[in-house]
């Protein structure tokens, strides 16, 4: 698109507002000068893990002296965060420093390096231009590399500051208060107003939205009450398995299943539609139900129509009836009339089961939130529409990029199977249970290192509500900052290697340590603190279960020519088909 033509789109849609999603996962390390890793085995949340030895000015590096590999990749919308506005007093601000370095006057904000970007709309229009927005990741790390682990854009009338280091992050989430603030998911909040429904637990904020969460994560963050899925989850993975048999023999190419990051897709959103929802959908079946079918169509058609409202005015686009703001509309549509669909038929079903048999226990998630009677029904039928859209991308990309990098590394492949056969047996019927996960270390960590190279969104961010100083630079209350986690993930000085597909780094040593990183920041897909991904736990399990029956199941093989990029469709994806061969074991 010429620079002409985004000059009068951008002008047209009055003063630009960035928006992001930032659902970003956690998977930290430790060091002696860093806060405890944060992991499942532990147990712990997130929120609960204290920040220690934050309190020191990090000087940023020289420009074009942070380091990254050619292989390097970071991008979503929502890494680099927007400033909205703010007055400075100097008697506010909070300072990162030592004790001997309280005296250190900050520098200004205007002194944070960048680029300057087109007239009007700054760097979108490098982004824009070439197809840019699907590979905005090289651009930020080439900026990254440029000016170092601080730097600050422009997109439009806003200012953006990215941190690119691990303890500038950790600085980040230590300014957390009880209600963090992200960036508005504004196309969403947008059709919420416009057709009256409720906002959710990721759209909410301030104390509505640690009601919604406050009540959600009381079913889906505990690990006990997390384990009582482990049945429903396997019963949806077993028929996945059947579902690639099927594909593979029809197809009769070598094993190969086409398609594979759409058939992830099926198998997530069939395992977290039983899981909220508490009924199937039949996107496993061979013959995929019309409306099921419609339900995910409409889904992406949602995602990419909403990715230019993200960027600029959705009110703009809805006053004039613009096609983006309309195949939006129609999306959101049928995703609520899908949803309301499910829960009103759960409601008549407790209904009848309570009359006919007295009190109703609540073990699934939607009877529970039905049954406790804490939501009205459209706040039920937002919150579950928005947890299921926040896990099934999660989950099925993830672990579309496991099957690429496992197949294309046939000694990890072999070194997992071994770990699932020496906790399973023989028994290829026998399916995992969280016990069993204990047992396999490896297998966890090929999750974590899949996240570290391929984070779904690989962002966090929070809207400033004080001034603060980070990284040696004064950044004032009502900033939007955040991480670049992706470019963080592949940067040589934090990991050894960080270009190579290495599980074995995020191993414990005899001493319970992992050596992969200098610090416990330095991978955190999930988020951290009060705003932690809600659904962790969840997609983590359900990762660890079905790797598992795969690696018990088939051995894989890579099909392709080349590698496969990363591309930024709204969240990080394959950028071309995944094919790989599936043979039974």
């Amino acid at each position: 698109m010429a620079g002409r033509q985004l000059s009068r789109i951008f002008a047209g849609a009055s003063r630009l507002s960035v928006q992001q999603s930032a659902s970003t996962m956690a998977i930290p390390r430790e060091r002696p000068s860093s806060p405890p890793p944060v992991t499942e085995e532990s147990g712990s949340d997130a929120s609960t893990v204290q920040v220690h030895r934050l309190n020191e000015v990090v000087v940023p590096r020289p420009s074009g002296s942070s380091t990254t590999t050619e292989h390097a990749v970071v991008g979503s919308w929502g890494i680099c965060p927007a400033r909205l506005g703010s007055t400075t007093d100097a008697a506010t601000v909070e300072h990162d420093s030592l004790a001997a370095d309280v005296h250190v006057r900050p520098r200004p904000f205007d002194e944070i390096p960048g680029p300057k970007g087109w007239p009007f709309i700054g760097t979108l229009g490098t982004y824009l231009v070439g197809n840019g927005l699907s590979r905005i990741y090289e651009h930020q790390i080439a900026f990254t590399k440029q000016y170092g682990p601080i730097w600050k854009e422009r997109l439009g009338s806003l200012e953006f500051v990215n941190l690119a280091d691990p303890e500038l992050v950790a600085m980040m989430y230590r300014h957390d208060n009880k209600y963090p603030m992200r960036v508005d998911m504004k196309p969403w909040k947008a059709y919420r107003m416009h057709r009256n429904e409720s906002l959710g637990v990721l759209t909410h904020e301030g104390k509505q939205w640690h009601r919604a969460r406050h009540l959600l994560s009381k079913k889906i963050l505990p690990p006990k009450k997390v384990s009582a899925y482990v049945g429903v989850i396997n019963e949806v993975i077993e028929d996945m398995v059947q579902r690639l048999r099927y594909i593979r023999d029809v197809t009769n190419q070598n094993g190969l299943v086409p398609e594979l990051t759409n058939e992830m897709y099926k198998w997530s959103m069939e395992s977290i539609f039983k899981i909220l929802f508490e009924t199937r959908i039949g996107c496993l079946e061979k013959q995929i139900p019309t409306e099921s079918q419609r339900f995910i169509d409409s889904i992406h058609q949602m995602f990419q129509s909403g990715q230019i409202l993200f960027v600029t005015s959705p009110e703009f686009f809805r006053k004039y009836s613009l096609k983006p703001w309309k195949d939006h509309e129609a999306a959101w549509d049928y995703i609520f009339s899908f949803a309301r669909k499910a829960v009103d038929s759960r409601l008549a079903e407790i209904s009848a089961q309570s009359e006919g048999e007295g009190e109703l226990e609540a073990d699934g998630f939607l009877t529970y939130l039905l049954s406790s009677k804490q939501l009205s029904m459209k706040e039920i039928y937002s919150n579950a529409c928005e947890l299921l859209l926040a896990g099934v991308d999660t989950t099925s990309n993830t672990l579309a990029w496991v099957l690429y990098e496992l197949s294309r590394h046939p000694e990890v492949e072999e070194r997992l199977h071994k770990e699932v056969c020496k906790v399973l047996g023989t028994d290829k019927m026998r399916a995992a249970d969280t016990d069993d996960l204990a047992q396999m270390p490896y297998l966890k960590s090929i999750i974590k290192e899949i996240l570290r190279l391929y984070p779904v969104v690989p962002a966090n961010n929070r809207i400033l509500e004080k001034d603060i100083v980070i990284g040696g630079y004064h950044i004032p209350k009502k900033t939007i900052i955040g991480s670049l986690q992706y470019v963080i993930g592949r940067d040589p000085k934090v990991f050894e290697d960080p270009g190579s597909f290495k599980p074995e780094r995020w191993l414990r040593d005899e001493h319970g340590r992992v050596r992969c990183s200098n610090s416990s920041f330095a991978s955190v897909p999930f988020g951290f603190g009060p705003r932690m991904c809600i659904g962790r736990r969840i997609a983590e399990l359900e990762l660890n279960l079905a790797l598992a029956k795969i690696s018990q199941t088939f051995k894989l093989k890579y099909l392709g020519e080349g590698t496969v990029a990363p591309s930024v469709q709204g969240l990080l994806v394959p950028g071309g088909p995944v094919k790989v061969g599936f043979a039974d074991r």
